[in-house]
């Protein structure tokens, strides 16, 4: 209230609606008179009209009109302009109605004749209700925006960890074949056949994570085997094989601690168990065996028997096949045979072409540039996790690599040592990728966009990559970067 005891409406704007014109004047009078500007309307049509040019803040209509009543007003200005006080006036004494109206959104309910003082009173209770729901409805829209930008921050992060766990694990797998030189790509082929059999199977989707992962790393364990033992090229003593045996359950120890591992530690774990109960290290029998398991020994044998091994050239796939199938209800479940045999020598050829668009190759015979040093990647990322994750793979492909997070990082690192590539992340914080791409083009620098939304990024004259970068994609990135004259 102000000091004159009245409401300080000197902005408000009110509708009057009645279509008594001495009630509508009068009122229209008095509230003019405290500083409200004022529209009057005989009807309700003729005050949704008005609502329509000018909303205002105040309604203060009567029940008992002709044609459409004040009631029929208070649902339709509910509906199209919620934000309006609303004031019913009638000259009957009905509480059940007045109770209806409070009920269907009227701040307040008054009975002819009115007031001015219990009218002013009215209005400011309704205005003040009016600025609560605002800032109700305000506050809730900011939380709201709020929530969805940290929900998007942490998709964000997540997909960042996600892919950074893949190129970490793809990368432990390309050490592990490049370990075993002469196993090539092995683990990658062997989980892409896995995850063929498996969809044919109809293994639940939220499962192909874990059958991947356990297919990429089942040989993992043989980082606790000797160099001595797991190259000899001779024939091992049974002493050695002894040792061979442990590494399912050396594996199984490894992975089995980290959470998101636990469904590919128990693959790691069975994947040398055999149908009929003779294999190592459970000698678990028939179903026993974790599906997951029974459908990757498949899955290796098929890619074991069709690869080159030094001490022998690859079988046709037609003979590896003829193998299986003898072997179905002993070595391997005759269920997933089956399903192989179903894939057909086609379907088998399509899935290893696929997994050997790109050889892995040992650390010694990553290309070089002219000057006979390893290829130099600058990767551009502002999130260190990602970056980390991605300079560990370029290490492992046997790459000089350093992370910038930052635009003056960036300049550091070029002025330091020129790099060979650029991978930038086209979503960094506070820089403006393009900018930063085209000061890159200025200096003649060979550059490869990262991003999690490829087709956002239009034509901008140079490779765009979807995150997570998939290790095989990086290591042909460095093949050609290494042979570029």
């Amino acid at each position: 209230m102000n000091d004159a005891g009245q409401p300080p409406a000197t902005r408000v704007t009110a509708l009057i609606v009645d279509d008594e014109p001495r009630i509508r004047n009068a009122v229209a009078k008095n509230l003019h008179l405290h500083g409200f500007r004022c529209r009057a309307a005989e009807n309700a049509e003729e005050a949704l009209a008005l609502l329509a040019e000018d909303e205002g803040q105040v309604l203060i209509s009567d029940i008992n009109m002709p044609g459409r009543d004040g009631v029929w007003l208070l649902h339709q200005v509910a509906e199209k302009h919620p934000d309006i006080a609303v004031i019913m006036l009638t000259g009957l004494a009905q509480l059940d109605l007045a109770v209806q109206c409070l009920q269907d959104g009227a701040s307040d309910f008054l009975a002819k004749p009115v007031r001015t003082t219990h009218l002013l009173t009215a209005i400011e209770r309704a205005l003040e209700k009016r600025r609560l729901i605002q800032e109700n409805r305000e506050y809730r829209q900011e939380l709201e925006a709020r929530i969805e930008a940290a929900t998007a921050e942490l998709r964000r992060a997540h997909d960042d960890l996600a892919g950074a766990y893949r190129m970490t694990l793809e990368a432990l797998s390309s050490a592990l074949d490049a370990r075993e030189a002469e196993t090539g790509s092995h683990s990658r082929r062997v989980a892409r056949y896995t995850l063929a059999l498996a969809d044919r199977i109809g293994v639940q989707r939220e499962r192909r994570d874990g059958l991947a992962r356990g297919a990429l790393l089942h040989d993992i364990g043989k980082i606790g085997v000797a160099d001595s033992i797991l190259l000899k090229p001779g024939p091992l003593t049974e002493e050695e094989w002894a040792i061979m045996r442990r590494h399912p359950e050396i594996g199984h120890h490894i992975l089995a601690g980290i959470p998101f591992l636990k469904p590919a530690a128990e693959i790691v774990l069975s994947h040398h168990e055999r149908f009929d109960g003779t294999g190592y290290p459970q000698g678990l029998r028939g179903e026993k065996i974790p599906l997951g398991a029974r459908i990757f020994t498949v899955a290796d044998a098929m890619d074991a028997m069709t690869s080159d091994r030094p001490y022998r050239p690859a079988r046709p796939v037609t003979s590896a096949l003829r193998e299986i199938s003898n072997c179905a209800g002993e070595q391997f479940d005759p269920r997933v045979v089956e399903v192989l045999m179903a894939l057909g020598v086609d379907g088998i050829l399509e899935l290893k072409r696929q997994s050997d668009d790109v050889p892995i190759a040992p650390h010694s015979n990553v290309p070089r540039d002219r000057d006979d040093r390893p290829v130099r990647v600058l990767v551009v990322d502002d999130s260190r996790t990602f970056g980390r994750f991605l300079l560990r793979s370029l290490s492992v492909l046997g790459c000089e690599a350093r992370l910038a997070t930052n635009e003056q990082e960036v300049i550091e690192a070029v002025d330091a040592q020129a790099p060979d590539l650029v991978l930038l992340d086209w979503n960094l914080g506070g820089v403006t990728a393009a900018g930063l791409l085209e000061w890159l083009r200025a200096r003649g620098l060979h550059a490869v966009v990262l991003t999690g939304d490829p087709e956002n990024v239009g034509d901008i004259g140079i490779p765009v990559l979807g995150k997570p970068l998939h290790v095989e994609r990086l290591r042909t990135l460095i093949h050609e970067v290494g042979t570029r004259p």
